[in-house]
């Protein structure tokens, strides 16, 4: 080299033996580490656009950074993008005769009153109409939009669209905040377009263009105009007869994924169908329809789902107890999507929670075969897969047959135990708690952990649910997640709905743990504040929690209860009876004369469903306080003793309040010795203290 301070010269051998000579110098290293840096900075630019859900945000992105180097052709294409999918969510950027929504289903999930939520709601994301579905379709002329590569509906991956009018971008061009807004408003233009194309050419469709036509709308997902929807069902309704299975699953992804409802004779005339050709539809296709339907909140016919069991089952490989197979050859993630027979994991998943959202308990051949297969598709299931998995066997009442699949569960949420939403968690503990199952320990204690770190982004709902959960279990989660539990609950107080105030006050009480002063407020204010929405079960559950902790409630609130009581009095079950009375005489408190002669009526209503069990609770009760037993109800308490009078011999409350209390109202004394004879007649006159409920 002439000049070594400038540059250096290196040989290397490459295998062939030929030497390679590479010259580098400072200017060409300066110019590699800038390359270098505007690469990293381009990348985190997009991490930002792809993140951005609010068309202002993404607004306010461009005109911070629109000049700097890092903002490239790219990151100019991918706002564009970006823009265009969130208009059809923002009443500044689009049209507002229309309806536009994306299929993400929020929720799911699951509430406390029987389900978690929240978490917990599946989609079928893959495009059962798929490129053979838009093949008739009538397309609005090249450029108008871009033809866009297949994708989830509502879904976060971006796709370069051209729209028309906007040339495409080159090397240093630069988009402003106005141009976005123009685009925007010319997509809209070209959907409108399309809307007006389809509404003129509707009576030249036939059933495959009808069908395509609603694929393509929730394909670029935009929900046409009242009117144009009419027309496409009306139209769709004159050909159901002839729709093949194909057809048929994408015409209800459709509308499942626009969130239209078709009208009742549309989607009875669809089910007829599909029942008629079930045994020779792909899996997919057939729990496309059960999932669409579910999404509609539309019952499918009990023929369907018959014929749907028939069908999963023979699609599902056969339970091989020596070695775990899959029907699907090539374990690809996308050609396991596209398989035409086998069962995928999120569609496994999928069908899983369309069960579980219809109740609907298949039968044990097809429970046993759908175990076996997802056992060996695990290793696939992602976080949500998997706590709606649990979420589906818990809310189906479905124990797992095989050990191996709990084994297996354990060891894949373990391994993407970080990838939980909050949500999920919660899910899981529920799950364990309906299906009555203390989980595997270890898994257990990772929830809890992760749970802990992530507790800042609990709602009300996830705290009542996760909390519920160990009650349920009768388990008291470890320190540092209790505290953040509880933490969470304070600031969030103002939020507790009536369920989840009653649902916190019996977790508390089973978990023995008393409520400090400020978190005893929050339930007495949050409960005066919404009692008009209590249920009977959130009056009783309240009571037992307050008498269970020895916390006597202010008049107030008690009054409160009781007013509420009697307006749902007939929605009380005898244990909940059983044990209001139970709480009144715990805390040495007599009910109000309302609910009193209240609970008195419907506990003569329901006397022939008390178990020995309520009326010994019942008894211990009006040993302690007198009001609400009338004699009228007496000899009733005693012709059902009479039933079941040996089944007393575990549950006999003391005898000697009975006759010795103070505070037994005068009207009952004569009939209280009918009631002790029986319960001396039943053999012992010893004194056992009665279990609280």
């Amino acid at each position: 080299s002439s000049s070594s301070s400038s540059s250096s010269l290196s040989l290397s051998k490459r295998q062939g033996g030929r030497p390679r000579v590479r010259v580098t110098n400072w200017e060409t290293l300066e110019r590699e580490s800038e390359q270098a840096l505007l690469k990293a900075q381009t990348k985190e630019l997009q991490r930002k656009i792809n993140r951005i859900d609010d068309p202002g945000e993404l607004i306010e992105l461009v005109k911070g950074e629109v000049n700097k180097p890092y903002f490239n052709d790219e990151a100019a294409l991918s706002c564009l993008h970006k823009l265009s999918d969130l208009s059809s969510a923002s009443p500044q950027l689009s049209n507002p005769r229309h309806h536009h929504s994306h299929s993400r289903d929020s929720r799911d999930s699951h509430n406390p009153r029987d389900s978690p939520s929240a978490t917990a709601v599946a989609e079928i994301r893959r495009d059962p109409g798929g490129a053979r579905g838009a093949k008739n379709f009538r397309r609005p002329p090249p450029g108008a939009f871009g033809e866009g590569v297949g994708g989830d509906v509502g879904g976060g991956t971006l796709r370069t669209r051209t729209l028309r009018g906007v040339p495409e971008v080159g090397t240093g061009m630069r988009r402003t905040s106005s141009m976005l807004k123009i685009v925007a408003q010319d997509y809209q233009s070209a959907v409108k377009a399309l809307e007006v194309q389809t509404l003129g050419n509707i009576h030249q469709m036939n059933g495959n263009n009808t069908v395509n036509a609603l694929w393509a709308f929730a394909k670029i997902q935009h929900r046409p105009s009242p009117r144009v929807m009419r027309s496409l069902e009306h139209r769709l309704g004159q050909y159901t007869t002839r729709l093949s299975g194909q057809a048929a699953a994408t015409a209800m992804w459709a509308f499942a994924s626009m969130s239209h409802v078709p009208s009742g004779k549309l989607l009875k005339a669809i089910d007829a169908r599909t029942t008629k050709m079930m045994n020779t539809l792909a899996a997919q296709n057939a729990i496309s329809i059960i999932w669409a339907l579910v999404r509609l909140d539309a019952m499918p016919s009990r023929e369907l789902l018959e014929a749907a069991d028939s069908r999963i089952y023979g699609l599902l490989p056969p339970v091989l107890p020596a070695a775990r197979v899959r029907q699907i050859s090539d374990l690809s993630p996308d050609n396991n999507n596209r398989n035409e027979r086998g069962v995928s994991a999120k569609a496994a998943a999928n069908l899983l929670w369309a069960w579980a959202k219809l109740e609907h308990l298949p039968p044990p051949g097809v429970r046993a075969r759908m175990e076996h297969h997802v056992e060996s598709l695990l290793g696939e299931f992602q976080p949500r897969h998997l706590a709606n998995l649990m979420w589906a066997f818990a809310r189906l009442g479905w124990s797992p047959f095989r050990e191996s699949l709990l084994k297996a569960l354990e060891k894949r949420t373990l391994s993407v135990i970080t990838s939980f939403e909050t949500k999920g968690i919660v899910n899981m503990f529920w799950a364990f708690s309906r299906l009555s199952t203390e989980g595997p320990p270890r898994l257990m204690s990772a929830l809890q952990h992760q749970l802990a770190s992530q507790a800042h982004d609990c709602n009300a709902q996830d705290v009542s649910n996760a909390i519920y959960s160990f009650a349920k279990l009768s388990q008291k989660p470890i320190e540092p997640l209790f505290d953040a539990l509880r933490g969470r609950m304070t600031e969030l107080g103002s939020k507790l709905k009536p369920q989840m105030i009653s649902n916190l006050l019996w977790s508390f009480a089973k978990l023995e743990y008393v409520p400090t002063r400020e978190e005893n407020n929050i339930f007495k204010e949050q409960a005066e504040a919404r009692m008009e929405d209590f249920t009977a079960q959130a009056v009783g559950n309240s009571l037992w929690a307050y008498a269970t902790l020895a916390l006597r409630p202010t008049r107030r609130l008690t009054n409160l209860l009781a007013k509420q009581g009697v307006k749902t009095i007939g929605d009380f079950t005898p244990q909940n009876l059983a044990y209001t009375y139970w709480s009144f005489a715990k805390l040495l408190i007599e009910p109000p004369a309302p609910f009193a002669r209240a609970m008195q009526r419907r506990s003569l209503d329901t006397m022939h469903q008390f178990n020995p069990r309520a009326c010994a609770t019942l008894l211990w009760a009006f040993a302690r306080i007198g009001r609400g037993l009338s004699n009228k109800l007496a000899h009733s308490l005693e012709r059902r003793l009479d039933i079941f009078i040996n089944d007393l011999k575990n549950y006999q409350p003391a005898l000697s309040p009975i006759r010795n209390s103070v505070i037994v109202s005068p009207e009952i004394a004569g009939d209280l010795p009918l009631v002790a004879a029986n319960l001396e007649r039943g053999g012992g006159g010893g004194t056992k203290q009665l279990p609280s409920p």
